[in-house]
């Protein structure tokens, strides 16, 4: 990822503000300001994650801006919680609440294919079925043909 410039936040933000204010009128113009806005947000979020770890290594003490109604402070993050499976199948079972169990699971196709190899991804398979998604914006990175095929 380049390195954020002025030059590419103000376009950015031109952008935007043209897109805003109805000026943006084909699709390409709308697609172009979009990946901009696409690009600036993954630098700044890799900016942003890189001054959260600087400040964590710091140890800040709490920052205050009034004017901005915020606050930076330095707090214990989530904790994560960790299930013994194994077990909680074993009493679901003797319990008879394996049908109940099974809506509140969700199957990690990875993990059951690094564990059980085949006979766990089969089970898997029967018993799957794929909902069609809702339509969604990519931004995509071009292969060399593709771009061999515009030059």
């Amino acid at each position: 990822m380049s390195e954020l410039t002025i030059k590419f936040a103000e376009d950015t933000a031109r952008s935007i503000q043209n897109y805003q204010s109805g000026i943006v009128d084909s699709d390409e113009e709308l697609a172009k300001a979009y990946l901009q806005v696409y690009k600036l947000e993954k630098q700044v979020q890799s900016a942003k994650e890189s001054m959260k770890d600087s400040l964590i290594e710091r140890g800040i003490d709490d920052q205050i801006f009034p004017e901005e109604e915020r606050k930076v402070v330095l707090e214990e993050g989530n904790k994560k919680t960790n299930f013994d499976n194994y077990f909680i199948l074993l009493n679901a079972k003797t319990q008879g609440l394996l049908k109940e169990l099974a809506e509140c699971i969700s199957i990690n196709q990875t993990k059951a294919k690094e564990l059980g190899g085949n006979k766990i991804t089969g089970i898997i398979e029967d018993y799957r079925s794929v909902e069609g998604g809702n339509m969604t914006i990519k931004v995509k990175k071009m292969t060399k043909k593709e771009l061999s095929e515009i030059a």
